[in-house]
């Protein structure tokens, strides 16, 4: 029987040493990226150092290899100029640096790290660069090649409205790979990270728990139950901003 997100395996999940160890490594590369003193590597020409410095502390190894290279090249300049929403307005490739970390940190194949640098492009770059969808998806498949492809088109979502996105998203959970969710899952837990980073004015509490409680419905409309060391990412994160910002969703006191 699937297994469910819910409070009570939260706190299981969080009391495991193993997933309290891989959390610290999280927010370890997250501090790296996008934390404290950030203005010191956020300019652009910093990127490189940056994205080495991230690599190193997820896999151990100096050098990125060089199939990832010409997709993070794409990703710098594409995505150039684009500031996360908030009141630190820092470079947008924060939030992809982050994703692509942690898929390095839990050892997804290269095909899942390079639709992890790819994952926003067929959503936000249309209009940021004057390009249509059809030529933004043609750059994805040249670059990652067709599975690649079809992992960022599971990822996205572009044609429905706001209302009726989050249900969309938990509909592609259903029936998408289970590597396909555990990226998304891992996109959403850089998303709750970059609510603490970056506080938008229009994340108040409420849309804060919306948040928090969507993140758990994702996760749950998956087939397969993801693996429980991710599930205890997104408690993690989950239970730090619920501890941050004064709100219950029934989480542990563990320290997040």
């Amino acid at each position: 029987m699937k297994t469910l997100l819910n409070p009570a395996t939260m706190v299981e999940l969080m009391s495991n040493p193993a997933h309290f160890a891989l959390w610290g490594k999280a927010k370890e590369g997250f501090r790296l990226i996008s934390g404290q003193e950030w203005e010191t590597r956020a300019h652009y020409p910093h990127f490189w150092v940056l994205t080495k410095e991230a690599h190193r502390l997820a896999t151990g190894d100096e050098d990125i290899p060089t199939a990832y290279l010409p997709s993070l090249a794409w990703m710098l300049g594409a995505h150039a100029g684009r500031l996360r929403k908030g009141i630190r307005r820092r470079p947008y490739f924060h939030h992809i640096l982050m994703v692509v970390y942690l898929a390095w940190l839990l050892r997804m194949p290269v095909a899942y790290v390079l639709a992890a640098i790819h994952h926003d492009d067929a959503e936000d770059l249309p209009e940021h660069l004057g390009m249509t969808s059809a030529e933004i998806l043609g750059h994805i498949e040249r670059l990652g090649g067709v599975g690649v492809l079809k992992i960022c088109q599971d990822l996205t979502n572009t044609h429905t409205v706001s209302s009726e996105k989050h249900a969309t998203q938990c509909a592609k959970m259903a029936i998408n790979p289970l590597e396909t969710g555990m990226l998304k899952l891992i996109d959403r837990i850089c998303n709750l990270a970059d609510m603490r980073y970056d506080r938008p004015k229009d994340f108040d509490t409420p849309r804060l728990i919306k948040e928090c409680r969507q993140a758990i419905e994702l996760a749950n409309a998956m087939p397969v139950t993801a693996p429980d060391y991710l599930l205890a990412m997104l408690a993690f994160s989950i239970n730090r901003l619920a501890k941050e910002n004064h709100f219950l969703l029934g989480a542990c006191d563990a320290d997040a």
